[in-house]
């Protein structure tokens, strides 16, 4: 399916070298759409200066550079030429749109320097695709989700006079003000009135439940809105992490931020009650009130709840008579036919039914016959469909499609002559980017009235004008709404990461769990359980997230099953299990290896087989043929060791070793000999250092330094099992420094459970002690058990039990808590020396006997013959199978 954004695009590169056309090509020219772009060449840029943006953007596009920003230095004729210089798709499109597209086409074949039957080929399948990826980018460039919420326009607003210079007064003193009133009071149109006056920059936002009520959510609406008035620390920071960012971190930013205005900005938080009373919104409410301690930044909060106790805050109470009278008096000729103080009563100073008054007395000048309306049909629905009966058909249609559009939209999307009678009758507000929405008053009843039948094609046209507008989660939400589930998908997925940074997270999640799984093909379901996954990092619903990942652990390509094992790993990491990432990281490795081994094998028969064919290069083939082989060789051994069948690991192993020394290849030979030394090393054969050696000796000859640390971390945990501890010291300590270099703790830690070993085993207790203590401030969940058991064991030989037999406890809580069966055997056993000294014989003999069924239970041959012999020393009379 082509991008929505491709028929445009090819209109662009069709008038390429006419600026003054592109200027006017909707909705691409719309200040909605290029955003800060649009302001490149001054406030009002005329339709040529909108097309030369146009042709800087699509070029930028074109080449790929989705980083660009307007403020950077452009060159539109060096950025041609690069596009004329580059690859195969740039020079494609140069030659076929931006040069002369009108040449002949055995012309532009010798140009591009292409055979003929290729040329047509890319006309037909590439370029579409090439438009497509070029319409990806240039939403990136001109990101057209972040969408700044403008202040309502203020009004003339009576009887407040008064209270507005009290308000501004404590906003400019005391740098904080909260209002509060009754619905209807005119709150926004009070605040936004404070705003409009502000001198400086002003943040609006209005809160929605469900929607925007999240930390993450807010963050890149204010890194955008900082950066749109120079400052960056917030915005760079965001792009960085990917939307995720650490609220205190993020404060930090925006006070650095801030700090380098030329003046104080305005944040106004408008419905600030959605985030009072519900311990969902705890984080976001205490990340508001952390604003007010930022110095160069004043506060404005909106609702109808007093947001906190030590913010100053102002109620604002509903109109009185006069002000009631004062506003009647300057909205219309209209006499007033009908008792004043009923018509109060019947008003009770609420503004939006005020609002509605003096719509309707625009075509019914008796107040009378309006106050009959307002006794007959007390529900301000009946007024509004009075209201809407007022406007002419096309007016009512375009009333009638607005009504599915929350977000203001471009106004150049809509007919203008229609457009005037709704903001006669003041229905319309205006947005940020001369866009527009419809009064959310009138919205909300007037959709609340539609059927379902009704809304659907509605929602259709909706999701289409915000794919339009890369605007990919609010599209998504309407296709869902229109049961265009597999379609929402398509849009929203590869647009995710793009819309998280846009604050689009609270929406994301809202629109995931209005699709039913059961309805979908198994691919899409496959891509939300993905989509969930990635958003379970803000969540923190990791189960959730991996019983999703495993539904579909096992489908799709090569490169999306790894990829699932991945954000497996990446969910077991958050949660602090940190050996359940590894084998899930370990699993996504073997994927791509098995694939990559299994591609490699093929490119090495064709090879093999064009050196024999064509070339009679025999030594080359045989070559080709021996890569061939060690491949097939390790993948066969991999799989056999993966199976706990180690003698025949062990022989495919060898063989891939006989291989790689027929190539005389040392990396491959390294690869082979660290297969070899580990699968011994498991059954304590001593042949397993010779294998770690010549490992470590190849990958330091190719320079492969972290194959080599990784090798000596390995080597010395063997050298302390087979009680050769002097070795061990020298090769954990070279390991161990060369991470903490690099700074992998993982690997840091690991280290230092061998040392902590090896020098317990010298009797050396404190270093032994300093080193367990280092293995728990890493908190590697899977090395905690073994930290603590080091410990308990220091104890144990300092005599001090009750201490020891804590440690060592916990150290088996913690062991079966990761279900880490070779540490939790290796407590037993030493529990059992504990009891036996402390005459506790009966405990002892349980505790051996845990420690025998679980070295059965892994296969531990030798393992389980040391725990029967030392029963039989201790006399414990144990009988294991």
């Amino acid at each position: 399916m082509a991008h929505v954004l491709n028929p445009i695009l090819r209109t662009v590169l069709n008038q390429f070298d006419q600026p003054t056309q592109l200027g006017n090509i909707q909705p691409l020219a719309t200040p909605a759409l290029l955003g800060q772009w649009y302001d490149l060449f001054g406030a009002h840029p005329s339709e040529r200066q909108r097309g030369q943006i146009i042709q800087l953007v699509v070029v930028y596009a074109l080449l790929g550079d989705t980083h660009i920003r307007p403020e950077d230095p452009h060159d539109l004729a060096e950025l041609l030429q690069q596009l004329r210089a580059g690859n195969r798709d740039q020079r494609l499109i140069y030659w076929r749109f931006l040069h002369e597209h009108k040449l002949p086409v055995h012309v532009l074949i010798d140009q591009l320097g292409l055979a003929k039957a290729t040329f047509h080929r890319d006309m037909k399948d590439r370029l579409p695709l090439i438009l497509d990826q070029a319409a990806d980018c240039l939403l990136s460039i001109l990101q057209p989700a972040l969408q700044l919420e403008r202040p309502p326009v203020p009004s003339h607003l009576y009887g407040r006079s008064q209270w507005l210079v009290e308000a501004q007064a404590l906003l400019n003193h005391q740098r904080h003000l909260c209002i509060i009133g009754a619905p209807g009071a005119g709150k926004s149109a009070s605040a936004a009135t404070l705003a409009a006056a502000w001198q400086g920059p002003v943040f609006w936002l209005s809160l929605l439940p469900d929607l925007n009520d999240q930390i993450e959510s807010c963050l890149p609406l204010i890194g955008a809105f900082l950066q749109h008035h120079g400052a960056y620390n917030l915005a760079q920071h965001l792009a960085i992490e990917g939307g995720k960012l650490n609220s205190n971190v993020a404060l930090g930013l925006i006070r650095r931020d801030c700090a380098s205005l030329p003046a104080a900005p305005l944040f106004c938080l408008d419905q600030g009650e959605v985030m009072l009373n519900q311990p969902q919104h705890s984080a976001l409410h205490s990340f508001w009130r952390a604003l007010a301690a930022i110095p160069n930044l004043h506060l404005l909060i909106i609702g109808n709840q007093v947001f906190s106790n030590d913010l100053p805050t102002i109620t604002l109470e509903p109109l009185d008579s006069t002000a009631l009278q004062a506003w009647f008096n300057a909205s219309t000729t209209a006499q007033t036919d009908y008792p004043w103080e009923q018509f109060l009563a019947l008003i009770a100073g609420n503004a939006h039914l005020m609002r509605i008054v003096m719509v309707l007395i625009q075509q019914e000048p008796s107040l009378a016959a309006i106050c009959a309306m307002l006794e007959a049909h007390p529900s301000v629905g009946y007024l509004i469909e009075r209201i809407i009966t007022m406007l002419s058909p096309n007016a009512q249609q375009l009333l009638t499609v607005l009504t599915s559009f929350q977000q203001p939209v471009p106004r150049s999307l809509w007919p203008n002559k229609d457009l005037q009678q709704l903001e006669h009758f003041e229905l319309l507000q205006t947005g940020y980017h001369d866009t527009l929405e419809l009064w959310p008053l009138l919205r909300k009843h007037f959709w609340q009235q539609l059927s379902n039948e009704q809304r659907q094609p509605l929602h259709e046209h909706a999701a289409q004008v915000h794919a339009m507008l890369g605007q990919w989660t609010l599209a998504a939400e309407h296709a869902i709404a229109a049961g265009a589930y597999s379609q929402a998908i398509i849009w929203w997925f590869p647009q995710r990461h793009n819309e998280i940074r846009a604050g689009y997270f609270g929406r994301m999640l809202h629109m995931l769990q209005l699709i039913p799984l059961d309805q979908v093909p198994a691919r899409e379901a496959q891509t939300l359980a993905i989509g969930q996954a990635e958003l379970a990092r803000f969540t923190g619903n990791y189960e959730q997230a991996r019983a999703g990942l495993a539904a579909v652990s096992y489908t799709g390509s090569t490169s999306i099953r790894a990829y699932i094992r991945q954000l497996e790993g990446d969910l077991w990491e958050a949660q602090g299990y940190i050996e359940q990432a590894m084998a899930s990281y370990e699993r996504a490795i073997t994927i791509l290896d098995t694939n990559q081994q299994h591609q490699e094998a093929i490119l090495h028969v064709k090879r093999g087989l064009m050196h024999l064919n064509h070339e009679r290069d025999f030594a080359a083939a045989h070559q080709a043929a021996a890569k061939t082989h060690f491949i097939a060789a390790l993948l066969s051994a991999e799989i056999a060791d993966e199976e706990g069948n180690y003698a025949l690991a062990l022989q495919g192993y060898q063989t891939a070793l006989d291989h790689a020394c027929t190539l005389n290849d040392q990396a491959l030979q390294a690869r082979a000999h660290a297969s070899l030394a580990i699968v011994h090393a498991r059954h304590e054969n001593p042949q397993a250092i010779e294998h770690f050696n010549v490992a470590i000796r190849y990958y330091h000859s190719i320079g492969n330094n972290v194959r080599v640390a990784r090798n000596q971390s390995n080597l010395a945990y063997f050298l302390v099992a087979i009680n050769q501890p002097h070795e061990a010291i020298t090769l954990a300590e070279q390991a161990y420094s060369f991470f903490k270099q690099i700074n992998s703790r993982f690997w840091v830690s690991l280290n230092a459970m061998t040392l902590a070993d090896v020098h317990l085993s010298l009797d050396q207790y404190p270093t032994a002690e300093q080193y367990a203590q280092e293995v728990l401030h890493y908190e590697e969940t899977g090395h905690v058990p073994f930290g603590v058991y080091i410990l308990g064991r220091v104890a144990t030989l300092k005599h001090e039990f009750d201490l020891a037999e804590r440690y060592l406890q916990q150290s088996i809580q913690l062991s079966q808590a990761i279900q880490d069966r070779f540490i939790e055997a290796r407590v037993w056993r030493d529990l059992t020396k504990l009891f036996h000294q402390t005459q506790r014989h009966t405990e002892a003999k349980q505790a051996i006997k845990q420690a025998c069924d679980l070295y059965q239970q892994l296969g531990l041959s030798k393992e389980l013959d040391r725990s029967l012999q030392l029963a039989q020393g201790y006399n414990l009379q144990l009988i294991a199978g």
